[in-house]
């Protein structure tokens, strides 16, 4: 017999911006079983996120993250790429959760394009495979970006676009599309400066000067 998961609460504030996070132990790293999605459940309702900040459910724990200076000026640059083309057949949203299949993740990315006939009810989630591009900008070397990309494909996002200009070993800019099982299938990088081409179902080219 497996061991059982094991759930462990920390202590929250949130009036003073404290990291509020619940930690799992999930032994064979599946999907959580019926107690602890019930516990998340009751943990994710009865979040109290300050105005600005993220809250998201990644690798078993639930976390906020503060907004940094440097992120508005890029989020307007890509969404003024997305929005001439947004009116027709999708739309721009920010401040949207995006699900993944049995709470493996509820994350927040910076910005979510869905088909029209998509758009959730105010509040609501979207499961992954309604999303047709999600936008991820990294503002520290500590956030999860792989694993959420993992996740992301998983859940079948159809595309990802990760600003990360901590990644040494990768360029800042890179897209990834092809989402399957165990990651995305295919990978473009790029250098802050050039135009970055977004394939269809949007055929676009983000400008990236000012990154």
């Amino acid at each position: 017999m497996s061991e059982r998961n094991v759930l462990t609460w920390e202590d929250v504030n949130c009036q003073s911006g404290w990291l509020l996070w619940v930690r799992t132990s999930i032994t064979k790293g599946d999907e959580m079983d019926s107690f602890l999605q019930a516990e998340f459940q009751r943990a994710w309702e009865g979040l109290c996120v300050p105005e600005g900040w993220r809250a998201e459910l990644i690798s078993g724990r639930i976390e906020m993250r503060p907004p940094t200076a440097e992120m508005p000026a890029i989020l307007d640059r890509i969404a003024a790429s997305l929005v001439p083309s947004a009116s027709v057949d999708w739309v721009l949203l920010r401040d949207t959760h995006v699900e993944i299949p049995g709470w493996r993740g509820i994350y927040q990315p910076n910005l979510v394009v869905v088909s029209r006939d998509s758009v959730p009810a105010r509040g609501a989630r979207i499961p992954g495979a309604k999303a047709l591009l999600v936008v991820e900008v990294v503002t520290s070397n500590s956030e999860p970006g792989r694993t959420k990309l993992r996740e992301y494909a998983r859940a079948g996002v159809g595309m990802c676009l990760l600003v990360d200009r901590f990644q040494e070993d990768r360029p800042p800019v890179q897209l990834f599309t092809g989402p399957a099982e165990r990651s995305y299938t295919r990978w473009r990088g790029w250098e802050f400066g050039e135009p970055v081409e977004i394939p269809e179902p949007f055929d676009l080219t983000l400008d990236t000067k000012g990154f």
